[in-house]
């Protein structure tokens, strides 16, 4: 068995939990909370990329395996788009099932799937650790009865990881209230 692959079911598992959630019950609580586990709880010394043999022995293992390793998996989706998505768990199913499988098979599967390369992606949140560093500032600006959030982002290391899509989607800014990301 090569490391990595826990994040083909654990991760996985975990990610399809949030898009049933997201489709079902119209909210991305679960992604958002997964999301905010692995950023707030996961120091930079502990984090380990999700095909890391040291994943398996870190004292953040819950927090890498089932937290980062879902949010990598919607970070996928945000890059293919959410039919391709769909149509890359299709193809993944039905080549593999319950058969044994890599993340290297993954990436094939979504490679061919897409007809993109995504090398780029596998590296950096597979084999890396992944962490970026970036620099946001933002302000709320009052919109009826709701918050616009408007968001500068600056990757410190823009040699670190090249590519990066900022999700624009819907996310919590206070208690109660929801805010639409403008970036």
């Amino acid at each position: 068995m090569q490391y990595g692959d826990v994040s083909l079911s654990e991760s996985m598992a975990e990610f399809s939990a949030g898009l049933y959630t997201e489709q079902t019950m119209q909210t991305r609580h679960l992604e958002l909370s997964d999301n905010v586990e692995y950023v707030f709880k996961v120091p930079a010394k502990s984090d380990a990329a999700l095909g890391s043999s040291s994943v398996y022995n870190s004292s953040s293992y819950v927090d890498i395996v089932y937290h980062k390793g879902a949010v990598v998996y919607h970070m996928l989706r945000r890059q293919i788009g959410d039919k391709a998505m769909q149509d890359v768990l299709h193809a993944w199913t039905t080549k593999y099932g319950n058969d044994f499988a890599t993340v290297t098979n993954l990436r094939q599967v979504v490679e061919k799937t897409t007809g993109q390369n995504l090398t780029w992606f596998f590296k950096q949140w597979f084999e890396k650790k992944g962490k970026i560093q970036a620099e946001v500032s933002g302000r709320l600006v009052p919109d009826g009865d709701q918050w616009l959030v408007r968001l500068r982002f600056h990757q410190v290391d823009a040699a670190a990881l090249k590519r990066f899509k900022l999700n624009g989607n819907v996310f919590p800014v206070g208690v109660g209230k929801i805010g639409r990301a403008h970036v």
